[in-house]
């Protein structure tokens, strides 16, 4: 967990660098926020014998501000839609009731896992200095989509990838910072953060823990 710890410090301090003037009784955080992310993965604990080649993932989400107090403390709550690439040489296997994540065989070439999820964060807000701010929270998702593609021979193939636990959870470190505009309404938003997956794919066998690190573009209606 020591990476966390170091990486909500810097979050945390990039933050408090980027603005210095206070959030007056007239304004206020903005309450919707729509963005896009794209991020790069590592499969953690993974099983001996498997390597990682590369893994990436894209989202899409809607966020809440709820106001809590102060103007300065926020629940958001989000719903959005996302999905991972893994390149390795590990696949998810299913034999009757048992399942497995396993090394593919010597001859499927290319092997990639997508997983393709519901994203379920809820996160406390901090904005501690107008137009940009610092969340932390867990979240949980549901699986939609799960495949195992591969090449064999000269053809490509594709197949389920055999996920037991189609629920997940687990905690994201965000900042973010909501640039001027012209718009009254409307703003630009730039973040990045971090993510870690605590839950298992598979309930009685060793698989992999994504963690990911993102950054994000969207923009606030204000």
């Amino acid at each position: 967990m020591k990476p966390f710890y170091t990486a909500f410090i810097l979050l945390l301090s990039s933050t408090a660098f980027s603005q210095n003037d206070t959030i007056s009784s007239a304004d206020y955080y903005p309450r919707w926020q729509y963005s896009t992310s794209m991020g790069a993965n590592k499969m953690t604990r993974l099983p001996d014998g498997i390597d990682e080649q590369i893994s990436t993932s894209a989202s899409v989400l809607v966020n809440y501000n709820l106001h809590l107090a102060k103007k300065k403390h926020y629940l958001s709550i989000g719903i959005g839609y996302e999905t991972s690439r893994f390149i390795a040489d590990g696949m998810f296997i299913r034999n009757g009731s048992d399942y497995s994540f396993a090394v593919t065989p010597t001859d499927f070439k290319q092997n990639e896992i997508q997983l393709s999820y519901l994203h379920f964060p809820v996160l406390y807000k901090f904005a501690a200095f107008r137009k940009s701010a610092v969340s932390v929270g867990p979240f949980a998702g549901y699986l939609v989509d799960g495949k195992d593609k591969f090449k064999f021979g000269s053809s490509k193939q594709e197949t389920e990838a055999h996920i037991q636990n189609k629920w997940r959870a687990g905690v994201v470190l965000d900042a973010e910072f909501i640039l001027r505009s012209r718009s009254k309404r409307l703003a630009p938003v730039l973040g990045y953060g971090l993510q870690y997956q605590f839950t298992n794919h598979l309930k009685d066998s060793k698989s992999f823990k994504p963690f990911s690190a993102f950054i994000r573009i969207g923009f606030a209606i204000e």
